[in-house]
Formats: C-alpha cells, structure tokens, sequence
C-alpha cells in the first residue's frame, strides 16, 4: 500500500513541480505573459512530492527477515 500511494504522490508533484517550472520559464521570456507568483505553487508541488519520495523509498528498502 505504501508503495502505490509513495508512486502516486510522487508522480502527482513531479508533474505538478515540471508544469509550474515550464509555465514559469514561458512566461519569463514572453513580456505579454501575465502571472501571478508561481513560488507557492512551487512549495506546493514540493509539499506533495517530498511525502511521495519518503513512502516510495519506504516501500523500496530490504526487509529484516
């Protein structure tokens, strides 16, 4: 269970994390692109991703026999 649920959040925040990072980078080389600020989605992401690396790791490791 933990490893289904470490894979989904993981992906979810990686693809939210790329997404906001890509607009960001469009918006700043275009000057008619108009944005709010994209730094607390950026923690968001990274709020939903850190959690989703930590299950997956979890999931991953060796258990003691």
């Amino acid at each position: 269970m933990g490893g289904a649920a470490g894979g989904a959040l993981t992906g979810f925040g990686a693809v939210l994390f790329a997404l906001v990072a890509q607009i960001a980078v469009v918006c700043a080389t275009n000057a008619s692109c108009v944005q709010p600020n994209e730094t607390s989605w950026l923690v968001i992401a990274a709020a939903i991703l850190a959690p989703g690396l930590v299950l997956s790791a979890v999931a991953l490791r060796p258990r003691a026999q």
